[in-house]
Formats: C-alpha cells, structure tokens, sequence
C-alpha cells in the first residue's frame, strides 16, 4: 500500500509545484563551515579544555565559552539528537576556527537552505533574503533561473540572481555543521558512550544577522514589485539573543518582524509557515510563541523542538514522558492536540525518525498525506545521493527501503482535527544529514 501512496505522491507532488506561483524564504541565510567530526578530533579537543567528567541532561542555553561547545557536541553525540546554539563571544568564535576549523564551506540558514533544496523542484520562482549579501555568500548560491534576490537597479526594485546581485565583501558570520556518524564511540573520564544515530550539533556565529534586522529596502520594495508570491517560509529566530549589549532584548527584534510578516500575510495573501529550529533560550521560545504564532498558518519541527515547545506550554509531563520513552507516535500525537487547542496555526508538521505527523485544522488529509510522502522522498534522495536534480533521481529516493511500520500509519480523525501519519525511508549510510528537515517541512507545506 505504502510503495503505492509513495510512487503516487510524487507524480502528483511535481505536477502541483509547477502551478504554484512563487514561494518567498526569509529571514535567514548564512555560510556554513561543515566538518566531519571523528575520534581524533573529540580527542584533540578535550586535551584543549581538560578533563570532563560528567555531562549534563541539557546543552548550554547559549556558548559562552569553548567548554560550553565541547560539552553541548557531546550531548549531541551521546542522544544522537540535533541541537543548535549560538556562540555569543568572538573569543569563543576565534578558539573555535583555530581549533576546529571546517572540511569546506557551504551555503547555510534555514531560508538559503531551503531556497536551495527547492530550487531544483519546477516551482516558477523562488525569493531568497538574504543581508548583508557579501561576495563569499553570494557565489555559493546555485545557478538556476527560478532562484533571485530582491535587490535595486536603476532606482527600481528587481529580481536578480543572488550570484548577480551581491555589495560587499568579506565572511561576516559562519555557522559550524558538527556532524558525527552512528556507533561514534566517546571516552571520558569514567564512562563511555556511542552516538545511536547519524546527526549534527550546529554551533553559529552570527553577530550581524543575530539582530534580525529585517532591511528597510527589503520591507518596502516587496510590495513594489509585479511578481505575484503565494507562500512564505519564515525561519531566523534561534540565532536571535536573549540580551543585547545596548540594553535591548530579543522582544524588540521580534516583534518588528511578528509585525511585517502579518502585513506580507495581510497584503500579498500569502500562506506562511514557520520553522522553528533549535532556540536555546526559553525566553525567545516564550516570545516567539507569543507574538510569531499569531500571523503564522504552519509550524515546523523535529521531535526535540516539539518537547521543548510541549515543556514551555506547561505540559512538563507529556515532554519528559516524550523523551524517556524516545518520542512514541501516540504522545507526540497527544502533544500536538495540546499545542493545537491553545494557539491558532492551522496546520503543524513534526519530522521524527521513521515518521512525518501532521496535524491540521482544515479538511485536506488525502493531501496532507502525499505531501508528506514527497518530502519524505526527497529526503531520502538527499540522504542517498547528496543532492537531487532531476525527476529521475527523485525516482532512486522511492527505492530506498521504508522503515518499519508500527500500525498507527494512516489518517485520524481527532477531536476536530486531522491527523496524518506517514512512514518514512530511512538512509542507513546518509550522505548528508544538514538541511533534511528544511527540505521536509518547506516541501510539505508547498504540498499541503
């Protein structure tokens, strides 16, 4: 049944990209510094900070100093769990090129992310932000003629190629990809442990888009321009600060944004979905709960973003219970009831290993289910080539095995809701993990 629902969706999924009108992705896009990370490497580092001889249940809210680095990538490594923080000092970020370094640099943030990853689809256009747009940023951008930035030309607003479009020079944020394999094995001093699964620890040095500053070009000109955009995919808020030098808080950043996303939604009539991200700081979740929920129609989030979300809203229980019983599909179903009845999102989507969940208040199942099927297939064409270009090589993602079924695929109906169940293919040997859940969500919700 399944292999059929699978071959359906995406003859269906690529027909129906093609007739959607254009797709814009703010507000964050960034250069990315993968490494691979090995028992060597944790090795060198822990000589660098000494002896470690515990771990604590939580990564650091924030990185505040090197240790605080080392520990939250090896709390990484010991759930097998992927956690995101920021770096918030350039001591720190220094320590961290010099003695971490990176195997190569990459496109990177949410909106360049899944820019990218959508960019191969037959969607008409693509509108990435993407400031400051430095030379460096610019030319790791792919060539494709569905994908521009918003930028001037001759005293008039324009879509141009990001690789045509760029100002300045020079790397003014990098966010490191720590991604480990499965069976890593970690010795610390006293106990040992292996990570139980391929994943990544991000650790982000941003300090000029840390403010989200959205440009006043960019919140002008996009109610100028002709082109006609349907969907908005919003990310950046996990790389925000609790507390700024100048006394402000990330309240004061949000909320400008919280505000202009409402007007976009209110004055182009666009669908937006927003992608969580890891967030360290309880309050930046609590205000972007507060003032970024209300002018959003979709959520995105993996199972570690929605327990933490679940644990915010009061609903300690059910979170640790998530958590201790790694994450089983009839509590995070329970969970995302709970998030429904208290805010106003029409429609959350939650990626988990061997299972996408979508939960939703319209009466669209059938199509929710093959949009979780497509993005399930190029996620398993991602993870087994690398990359995908053609229609084709979305053809060798449905060959990859589908994960053990549990029983409660399918579709429900849950109070009023619908509730939509997916089993997913799983690459036993990924070529990349990093931007898997970027491409899953965005593509589902393009697809809902």
């Amino acid at each position: 049944m399944w292999e059929d629902l699978y071959k359906q969706a995406l003859e269906e999924g690529w027909e129906k990209l093609q007739n959607i009108p254009g797709v814009i992705t703010g507000f964050h896009s960034t250069i990315d510094g993968l490494k691979k990370v090995d028992a060597s490497l944790i090795e060198q580092l822990l000589k660098k900070i000494g002896t470690i001889t515990e771990l604590p249940e939580e990564p650091t809210s924030a990185i505040r100093k090197p240790e605080d680095l080392i520990i939250d990538l090896l709390i990484s490594i010991r759930e097998g769990l992927a956690y995101q923080r920021m770096i918030e000092n350039e001591e720190t970020f220094k320590w961290t090129l010099e003695n971490v370094g990176y195997d190569q640099l990459r496109l990177g943030g949410t909106s360049a992310n899944m820019a990218n990853l959508l960019s191969p689809l037959p969607l008409k256009k693509i509108l990435v932000y993407a400031n400051p747009l430095t030379r460096e940023l610019a030319e790791l951008f792919p060539e494709r003629d569905n994908l521009f930035i918003l930028t001037g030309e001759d005293g008039k607003p324009v879509l141009r190629s990001p690789r045509k479009a760029w100002k300045e020079e020079g790397i003014f944020a990098i966010h490191w990809i720590l991604e480990y394999g499965e069976g890593l094995r970690v010795d610390l001093n006293g106990f040992s442990f292996k990570s139980p699964r391929a994943n990544r620890f991000i650790a982000a040095w941003n300090p000029v888009n840390c403010r989200l500053r959205v440009s006043e070009e960019f919140k002008r000109d996009i109610f100028l321009i002709p082109e006609r955009f349907s969907h908005f995919l919003v990310s950046g808020f996990h790389i925000l600060l609790e507390r700024y030098p100048e006394g402000k808080t990330c309240e004061d950043f949000i909320i400008p944004v919280a505000s202009f996303v409402g007007e976009m939604k209110e004055k182009l009539g666009v669908k937006v979905h927003y992608e969580f991200a890891s967030i360290g700081s309880q309050m930046i979740r609590n205000s972007v709960v507060k003032n970024i929920f209300p002018v959003i129609d979709s959520l995105g989030l993996n199972e570690i973003e929605f327990a933490t979300l679940l644990n915010d809203l009061g609903e300690q229980e059910l979170a640790k219970e998530l958590r201790e019983g790694r994450f089983p599909i009839v509590k995070l179903v329970d969970g995302l009831i709970k998030i429904m009845k208290r805010t106003t999102l029409r429609r959350i989507q939650l990626h988990t290993l061997g299972h996408y969940i979508s939960i939703t208040r319209d009466k669209n199942e059938t199509e929710e289910r093959s949009a979780l099927l497509f993005s399930a297939i190029l996620a398993a064409t991602r993870s087994l080539l690398g990359k995908y270009e053609t229609f084709d090589d979305l053809k060798r993602g449905i060959e990859v095995p589908t994960i053990t079924l549990t029983g409660y695929e399918g579709i429900k109906n849950i109070d009023e809701f619908g509730v939509v169940i997916v089993p997913t293919k799983v690459v036993q040997s990924p070529k990349l993990t990093v931007g898997l859940g970027d491409i899953i969500s965005s593509s589902g919700f393009l697809l809902s």
